[in-house]
Parts: C-alpha cells; structure tokens; sequence
C-alpha cells in the first residue's frame, strides 16, 4: 500500500516479490489496483508490468465493456471516493468489492471510453506541468527569503542608515547593559520561584549566577563595526522552557494549548489550538505571553528548529512539550531574534545538532538552543532592521500565499474534470459508436449461453 501515493494514481516504489511476508494477488500490466484499506486515501493504480499486490487491494483486469483506464479514473473521482469512504468506521476502516460493487457508474461506449481518457490525461498534463512550476516558483521564493535575509542580517540592508548615524552607541556597549539586566532578571525570577514555594533565599544564593557563555564566533561572517555577536542565553530574561505533555480533553473547563503545527505554520489561530487536560497548578508558569518565540525541538529534519513568534495577545493558553520557550530582554526586539532564528545558518546549526535514535525523530535540547549564535546590531538599528526586511518579506509572503491558493485550487480543478468527464460534458459523442447499452446486451446473452452450456455439461446422461 505505500508504494501507491493517495489521490494522484501514481505508484511511487515496488520491491522484490520474494520479499512479500503475507499473501499477494497477482495482476498483470494494465489491471487497475484499487487499495480496500483507508478507502479516504483512495489508493488507485495502473502498473504497466507484471506482478503481485497486497491482498489490501482489489484487482480489476480490463474488460470488453470497462476499459481499465477509464476505471482507473472513474474510481479516482470525488463521488466514489466519498461513496468509500462512508461505507464503514474505525481507525482502520477495509472496504470489499462486495460493498463498492454497488456503486453505479455512467458507462460510455468504449471508443469514447478512450476518448475521455485521452482527454483526461491530456489536461491532467498540462496541470502537473502548471503545478511543477508553482512549486518551483515557491522553492524559488524560499532561496530568495532566505538570501533577503542573510543579506539584512550580515548589515548590508541598514548600511546606508548607519553612515547617518554619527553618534551611534556600539552593540557592544549594548551587550554589556543586556547582560547586567541578564543577572537582575535571574535574581528577580530565582525570587519569584522560591516566594512560590514559601521559601526565603538560602545564604550567599546570588553566588549561583552563572555568566552566559560568550558566543562562539569560529566560522561566522563578519559583522559591521557596530555589530557584535552574541547568543540566545545571553539575550534570555528567564530560562528557557519546554513545554507541557497532557492527553487532548473533550470535557468542558480543559486549558488550550497551541498544537506544534502553530509554529509550522505560523499560525496560532484556534484552527491549531486544542483542549488539554492539563492541571493549572502546574501549567501556571507556561501561559503564552504576546512576543514569545517557540522552537521546535522535535520534528522531521527538514523541520526541527523551527522558529516562530507568537504576536497576538497574553493568552490563557500553554504549549507542547515539542517546543522551548524563549523569553528575550528588554534591550532586544523579538522581532529581530525571531528573523535571526529563521535563517539558514542557524536552522542549519540546529540541524547539525539535533539528535535520535534509529526511527525517531531528531531532537534538540534547551543547551543547542542557549548557544545558538545571534548578530547583535544597536536597538535603534533593531528597529529599522525590522522596518526595512519586513517591507521586503511582506511581497514574499503575499506571492508565496498567492502560489499556496494556486496550488490548493488545482485539487478542485483535477476533481472538476474528472466530474465533468464522467458526466459525459468533457468530450463530444460519436453518433457511429456502438452504444453500451447493446454491447453490455451482447455480454448478458454471451453469459448467458455460457452458463447454459455449463449447466448442461453437468446434467447427467440417462442409460
């Protein structure tokens, strides 16, 4: 069943028939393989070669009155696959030919058959190729994002602004206030934490500050005069914090929580906010607060480390225990960590990073997150920074939106030619085709004389 992608009728992999551990059912080139399993995903396939399949398909070899490439995509439209999909319930709903056999299908003339299918594929053509080129032109968007915001992000954006500014106090000067105010905001929160729990601090407690590691800065790009490097533990008001793991409630008086797909999407609408069980006395410090920026900290490669802010409203709502927290200074913008955070050299690092275990996702912890190296321009430079990159994303984003809308509208118009075909509204009708309905006549008495013969083969033979 994985070999067969759903929906599109491709088969995307095979493997050697004597690596099959569980019965197979052999089909030969051209017979249309419908998968029975997950009927929603509805898995449709034509192989052009010889072989076997799970027996989680059902196999449907041509026939004189339904060609089998007219069946591939007349089972591949919306009406049936709803049709299937509703016959049953359950985590693993299996359909049999016996329940999808009473679906009823417009049947044309076979050489119209063909012509529809010829009609069919030629227009799915010309949509794949139009999809291929919004997903090039999206990739596209992405490397050009990306180089936006290296270029702002190594200073060359603001360098014009910075000629201006005579007077201008170094980010280095910046630094050192940041990491002052680091220290009273650790007494402040190790405070608040011990008041919590009815404790006084212990003798000699602010002796426990540890000073931020200072960047590491082997093998990164130099930054201008003004710049100065720094990292996400220097930049911290409180410590960073992993999320909370509780099962999704039904019940009434449950606690939200943004689900990871928030932060993949950079959408922390209620569509991804569910209802947890969470109990409040221990969730209380995890309230999502308007400019905290989440990391994933575990997801496919491709996505671990994902970076996203959250710009709306102090929400009395938590997050998973797959993200980490970060809560920067005063003397920085979120804003300007968050882009920092989104840029291929540091999604890189968190990458190069992250660890797992053979068939588990990788992972990376508070300790990756802490040291992962950010540029540090002035706070009056931070602000234009944001002003003048934000100008150019918007366009980027605006086209990348406008490209996900294509694309999300070829769907519907792959399920409107399919509709119209097997309506008979796609191509013209042949007045000399031989009609189906005298053909299928033609099979029934053919059939029928069979069976008849068969019948009379059996009757036994008097003396």
């Amino acid at each position: 069943m994985d070999h067969v992608e759903a929906h599109s009728t491709k088969i995307v992999g095979s493997r050697a028939a004597s690596g099959m551990k569980s019965s197979a059912l052999s089909f030969k080139a051209g017979d249309v393989l419908y998968g029975r399993l997950r009927p929603y995903l509805n898995k449709v396939a034509q192989p052009k070669f010889d072989g076997l399949a799970s027996a989680e398909f059902i196999v449907f070899p041509d026939t004189e009155l339904l060609r089998s490439h007219f069946l591939k995509h007349r089972l591949n439209a919306a009406d049936f696959v709803s049709f299937a999909s509703h016959l049953n319930e359950g985590d693993r709903p299996r359909v049999n030919f016996g329940q999808i056999g009473d679906f009823n299908i417009l049947i044309p003339p076979p050489l119209e058959q063909r012509r529809i299918v010829s009609k069919i594929e030629e227009l799915f053509s010309e949509l794949d190729k139009g999809i291929e080129s919004l997903k090039t032109a999206r990739a596209q968007l992405k490397v050009y994002r990306q180089a936006v915001l290296n270029h702002a992000l190594e200073g060359k954006l603001t360098a014009e602004w910075r000629k201006k500014q005579v007077h201008a106090k170094p980010a280095k000067e910046l630094l050192k206030s940041i990491l002052v105010e680091h220290r009273r905001s650790w007494e402040k929160y190790q405070l608040q934490r011990l008041s919590g729990k009815g404790k006084a601090p212990p003798k000699n407690w602010k002796a426990k500050y540890k000073e931020p590691a200072p960047a590491n800065i082997t093998d990164l790009p130099r930054l201008p005069n003004s710049w100065c490097w720094s990292n996400i533990d220097q930049l911290i008001r409180e410590p960073l914090r992993n999320g909370h793991s509780a099962p999704v409630s039904q019940a009434s008086g449950g606690i939200p929580i943004f689900s990871i797909s928030a932060v993949t999407d950079g959408d922390f609408s209620t569509r991804n906010v569910k209802i947890t069980s969470a109990d409040p006395l221990k969730v209380q410090d995890l309230w999502v607060e308007s400019d905290d920026i989440f990391v994933q900290r575990s997801n496919t490669p491709e996505l671990v480390g994902t970076t996203r802010r959250y710009r709306g409203e102090n929400a009395r709502a938590i997050f998973p225990d797959l993200l980490i927290r970060i809560r920067v200074t005063s003397s920085v913008l979120p804003a300007f960590v968050e882009l920092a955070l989104q840029s291929v050299r540091c999604h890189t690092y968190f990458r190069h990073m992250s660890q797992g275990i053979s068939g588990s996702m990788p992972k990376i912890n508070q300790s990756v997150v802490r040291l992962a190296a950010i540029p540090l321009p002035p706070l009056s430079e931070q602000e234009v920074f944001i002003d003048a990159i934000e100008d150019q994303l918007s366009v980027v984003a605006h086209i990348s939106a406008e490209i996900d809308n294509q694309l999300s509208n070829t769907d519907s118009l792959r399920k409107s030619i399919l509709r119209e075909a097997f309506a008979g509204q796609l191509v013209a009708q042949d007045s000399n085709d031989e009609p189906a309905s005298v053909l299928l006549n033609r099979i029934r008495a053919e059939r029928e004389r069979l069976m008849q013969k068969a019948a009379h083969m059996k009757t036994p033979i008097s003396a």
